[in-house]
């Protein structure tokens, strides 16, 4: 990114890079530096903050993240996924 390479195109997998790595931190960082704007990209860079936020035990935060990435692209399973995740973790079971 900072050689010029569109965000679109290169922070989704940045993120998930970092979050991947167990460098939950390094992705939020980026996160919030960066900004994509294809509808895509947003929604998978908005997945993997919430991930990466889950990781940092910041069950809030992940949770606005993937709801995020589901307004952005609902067929955007994995974001579903990390939502059951938390409702899991946080006792909500239904």
């Amino acid at each position: 990114l900072e050689l010029g390479v569109s965000p679109d195109r290169a922070l989704p997998g940045l993120l998930s890079a970092r979050v991947l790595l167990g460098d939950p931190k390094g992705a939020l960082d980026a996160a919030a530096k960066y900004t994509a704007t294809d509808p895509a990209a947003r929604a998978r860079s908005a997945l993997w903050t919430g991930r990466a936020h889950a990781a940092l035990n910041q069950p809030r935060e992940a949770r606005a993240a993937l709801q995020a990435a589901l307004q952005a692209d609902p067929e955007l399973h994995l974001a579903s996924v990390g939502l059951a995740a938390l409702d899991a973790a946080g006792g909500d079971l239904a």
